[in-house]
């Protein structure tokens, strides 16, 4: 009997991946989505806004990889973008997937920016969920609609909270640092030694099924948690930029208060703030001890493996 697979958001960066680990895995595989996935079995034209229709197939897995992420909001408009597709897209999702239309699994997609954590070590999943931006409120409630789901229909359930995904073309701030080298305009901030948990998209995308059998909630990551400085020096060397400059972490305070300065004045957001001094200064990290104890775990590892992401 074929197997099918349903991805949201299968023609974003993740999803991209993940249609064509499903695939190679011998599953024939529906992307739902505004944008259509030419390499996709199926593609189902759909706002996830807004009510979604699904056809009369019932689904071996789906995967909700679809979200809204990356972007700062400028306006109350903007924050409510995210709670339209990560709150109500998941909700619009779910109310779909009613009998006779029940899968057999889901795997929802979620972030480690649930946590709200600025900085920390080896956070886990039993960690208090302290977020307090659109993002990650939005993604809290996308987790919490996917649990009662999955209690009431008794569908299993894996939720897998992310780090920085990295692959080729990636969006966000690692698509900013590479693009920042090329230019010669990144600069390591007081020695770039903050860490950072970060995963391979690739490896997310093959661990979809085997994940989808132990419902629950894992965080993912390569294990091994790059720093600003290691980051920049394979990127130096693979991609044959220059070496990244380092800023004292002196200056680079300076500059950052003078950018918290000016958005209080302008009303608008500056490149540099202390917020982002703080951000690129305190290492934050994520345990994947979970997940590896659970069902095997086995990434590989982001700085080892630039042929994934360069």
């Amino acid at each position: 009997m074929s197997k099918h697979a349903l991805v949201t958001g299968g023609s974003g960066f993740l999803g991209g991946y993940m249609v064509s680990a499903l695939q190679n895995a011998g599953y024939t595989v529906t992307n739902l989505g505004r944008t259509a996935n030419p390499k996709a079995d199926i593609n189902l034209a759909a706002d996830i806004t807004m009510p979604i229709t699904l056809p009369d197939q019932t689904y071996s897995l789906v995967v909700h990889a679809a979200g809204k992420a990356h972007v700062v909001p400028k306006t109350e408009e903007e924050v409510q973008q995210f709670y339209a597709v990560n709150r109500e897209g998941t909700r619009n999702l779910l109310q779909a997937l009613q009998a006779p239309r029940l899968p057999e699994a889901l795997v929802l997609i979620s972030t480690v920016a649930v946590y709200g954590a600025e900085k920390g070590k080896e956070i886990a999943e039993t960690a208090p969920i302290k977020a307090q931006d659109p993002y990650g409120l939005s993604k809290i409630a996308a987790e919490e609609l996917a649990q009662a789901w999955s209690i009431e229909h008794r569908i299993p359930a894996t939720i897998l909270r992310l780090p920085l995904v990295v692959g080729h073309d990636a969006p966000g701030n690692l698509g900013a640092m590479v693009k920042g080298m090329k230019k010669g305009r990144y600069f390591n901030i007081a020695g770039g030694d903050a860490l950072r948990s970060m995963v391979l998209a690739h490896d997310v995308a093959h661990a979809l099924l085997d994940a989808a059998k132990f419902p629950g909630v894992y965080n993912l990551t390569d294990g091994e948690h790059p720093s600003f400085a290691q980051l920049a020096k394979v990127i130096s060397e693979v991609r044959q930029y220059g070496q990244a400059k380092n800023l004292p972490g002196v200056v680079a305070g300076g500059i950052g208060l003078a950018g918290t300065a000016l958005e209080k004045i302008t009303k608008k957001r500056m490149p540099f703030s202390w917020r982002t001094f703080q951000k690129m200064t305190h290492t934050l990290t994520f345990s994947d001890a979970q997940a590896r104890k659970t069902w095997g775990w086995e990434p590989q590892k982001v700085l080892r493996h630039p042929e994934f992401w360069l």
